[in-house]
């Protein structure tokens, strides 16, 4: 109710020092307050600060089960974030499996970061089977919300001809897409486009996607409880 949605809103307010003074050890207590009232939104914001160790000493197990309490109610911030929490150091095949489970579900349900790192997954085949033209799927649904590395990827696939027939009009429709969305290597890669359309050589195999280094809070969702007054 009303009053979880208020110890919410506090933590939000404390952990980004709008309206209240910027305290991690405030946002933390209230976050966990309204996490325990079972608040999905207060549930993953309590694992993330947990994950990073701001206002707690970081505990990623801890961090886990609270990012699968609000996974579990179908939040996909939490979905994502789970998978990758599954994904960090050195996964078990159960766990790169249940993390690509998770991102599907989130991904599905329109989640754009989960639909670049289910990409990713799909494209070198970690928890699932290595699948190229799933992968562009998912870099396409990605792309076309403004994802820049996504944007990338499908210019670099493109371009190289990775498990697509090669297209150098996909690839620079791509990389003009990552430029615009202010990806920083995407002017080097459409200049180097232009080379091989020239004078054409055979393109190196793309990387394969890195995943991201850590689960960034999300903006604050639709449903994010109102600032008390």
């Amino acid at each position: 109710g009303g009053d979880i949605r208020s110890m919410a809103s506090l933590g939000y307010l404390h952990l980004t020092g709008i309206g209240k003074p910027k305290d991690d050890t405030r946002a933390l207590f209230w976050f966990e307050k309204a996490a325990r009232a079972n608040d999905p939104y207060a549930q993953d914001q309590y694992a993330l600060m947990i994950a990073k160790g701001r206002g707690t000493s970081p505990d990623a197990e801890k961090a886990r089960h609270w990012f699968r309490q609000a996974a579990q109610q179908g939040y996909t911030p939490a979905q994502y974030h789970l998978a990758l929490s599954l994904l960090a150091g050195k996964p078990t095949a159960e766990q790169a499996a249940e993390a690509a489970d998770w991102l599907k579900q989130s991904a599905d349900s329109g989640y754009t970061d989960a639909s670049y790192f289910y990409g990713s997954i799909l494209y070198v085949g970690v928890g699932v089977e290595q699948n190229v033209r799933q992968a562009i799927r998912y870099f396409t649904r990605a792309a076309n919300a403004g994802h820049a590395e996504s944007c990338f990827l499908l210019g670099t696939i493109y371009a190289n001809g990775n498990g697509v027939a090669r297209d150098n009009d996909r690839a620079r429709f791509w990389f003009e897409a990552a430029r615009t969305a202010g990806h920083r290597e995407a002017g080097k890669a459409l200049a180097k486009l232009d080379e091989l359309t020239a004078a054409p050589a055979k393109p190196a195999t793309p990387a394969a996607p890195a995943p991201a280094a850590a689960p960034e809070s999300p903006a604050v969702p639709a449903t994010q409880p109102a600032t008390p007054s």
